[in-house]
């Protein structure tokens, strides 16, 4: 691991800092938590499948962590639990696996699953499958039964990355997630 990750056997540890905020054009680092913490690289040709059991809860406003299939930074696609809430409101959660292709952002909200219950766990699993062409992500509290979240995107060009990644608001908050 490097710089800022913490791992114990198969667990990392990622404060929110470790990425930078490619979605919302503001860098909070110089590159991607995954760009810093090798934890995959990957081919973009043939089908594989990424899985991740992921303990994290939003407590703030764009709190999030989850998935990151990172070409560079106009081409990734992101797939994440997210807070959503205003600031003073109760915290609402949901998963969103968002794309960007060509500098060109896909965040509708055909892109997002629903609203998490306030009683969904803190403990949870993300899979991304990839047949070589596209990619589509999964959320599921137990690992074994999946749901589908968002559409299909196309798989980024270049030397793809796969990673973890965790983070923050632009707020004076943290967040932790394994």
């Amino acid at each position: 691991p490097k710089k800022n990750t913490r791992s114990g056997g198969s667990r990392r540890t990622c404060p929110a800092d470790m990425v930078k905020n490619i979605h919302h054009n503001r860098n909070v680092r110089p590159v991607p938590a995954i760009a810093t913490s090798a934890a995959w690289t990957l081919q973009p040709a043939g089908p594989w499948t990424i899985t991740a059991k992921i303990k994290h809860a939003g407590n703030r406003q764009y709190h999030q962590a989850g998935l990151i299939v990172y070409g560079d930074d106009d081409n990734y696609t992101k797939f994440d639990r997210l807070a959503d809430n205003q600031p003073a409101n109760p915290v609402t959660e949901h998963f969103e696996f968002i794309n960007e292709v060509g500098g060109t952002p896909r965040n509708t909200s055909q892109d997002s699953g629903p609203q998490l219950g306030a009683t969904y766990a803190a403990d949870f699993f993300m899979k991304i499958e990839s047949d070589g062409t596209q990619i589509r992500g999964y959320q599921s509290v137990a690992g074994t039964e999946c749901t589908l979240v968002g559409r299909p995107a196309d798989l980024p060009t270049g030397t793809v990355r796969v990673g973890v990644f965790s983070l923050g608001n632009a707020a004076a908050t943290t967040v932790t997630s394994e």
